[in-house]
């Protein structure tokens, strides 16, 4: 949960913005119960492909969910990478953004192929 000084540092204009969200996010909830996928399957997970980069923060209200769920995720995809914020909630993008971009620009620059360089003479 936020604390009071936190919460004065959340933008109103984010918030703004999170609610135009709700209605849609609210559908896709729905659509997934109605549906037979299911994300936590570990078939379905099983058959994940690309390198996953798992991020959530120690001060989230929803911590007891997210470790066991990063855990199940973690034992059945194959390349997985597990950032936990310490003292972090789920607005870490809010409260930390530079330590968040850093830990994306590592994550990317680990598992994107490098662009080759031109060759002297050949166009591009």
């Amino acid at each position: 949960m936020y604390t009071a000084d936190e919460w004065a540092n959340v933008s109103r204009e984010y918030l703004e913005a999170s609610g135009r969200y709700v209605r849609r996010q609210l559908r896709e909830f729905q659509q997934l119960e109605e549906s037979a996928y299911s994300p936590t399957d570990a078939e379905e997970l099983r058959d994940i492909r690309v390198p996953l980069l798992l991020m959530h923060g120690t001060r989230s209200s929803l911590s007891d969910w997210f470790q066991p769920s990063v855990q199940h995720i973690s034992e059945h995809v194959d390349d997985t990478r597990i950032k936990v914020f310490e003292g972090l909630s789920h607005a870490a993008p809010m409260q930390e953004p530079e330590t968040l971009a850093h830990e994306l620009r590592h994550f990317f620059e680990g598992t994107l192929p490098r662009p080759e360089a031109p060759q002297p003479g050949v166009a591009i």
